[in-house]
């Protein structure tokens, strides 16, 4: 089975655009870009460097693809062991964590936060419900 990378990120005119990470690359003018995403048998795309985000490799319950920088909203089912005495639903953030290895959603709960392992569980119970990046541009 062939793991697909994948990058997205945001440009500046508020477009994501998915495909190769590159750095320090032209344009197709003479211009240079520091960050950009180069889709399928294109030039690069400037994108902003706090955008891009990785996929992971999940889908949602909805088929929607899961990158670094989104917000799922997921079921943690009822769970005697952990003190949960009902289904909640918790929503986090995918990030990648280096310590780990993996990426993780990060999620509050009675006013802590915790986080996770993204697990394809996780992914196939949840939905992507938007990301970090067009959350901060609202505000």
């Amino acid at each position: 089975m062939e793991r697909e990378i994948l990058f997205r990120g945001k440009t500046s005119f508020g477009a994501w655009v998915y495909g190769d990470l590159v750095h320090d690359a032209f344009n197709g003018t003479s211009q240079r870009i520091e960050v950009g995403i180069r889709a399928r048998n294109s030039y690069p795309v400037e994108v902003i460097p706090e955008t891009v985000g990785q996929f992971t490799g999940l889908t949602d319950k909805n088929g929607v693809r899961i990158f670094e920088g989104d917000v799922i909203k997921t079921l943690l089912p009822k769970c005697s062991f952990w003190g949960y005495d009902k289904d909640i639903w918790k929503t986090g953030a995918v990030k990648y964590e280096e310590d780990y290895g993996s990426f993780i959603y990060e999620w509050e709960y009675s006013k802590n936060q915790h986080h996770e392992t993204l697990t394809c569980d996780a992914a196939f119970l949840g939905e992507v419900i938007g990301n970090i990046h067009d959350k901060k541009q609202e505000e």
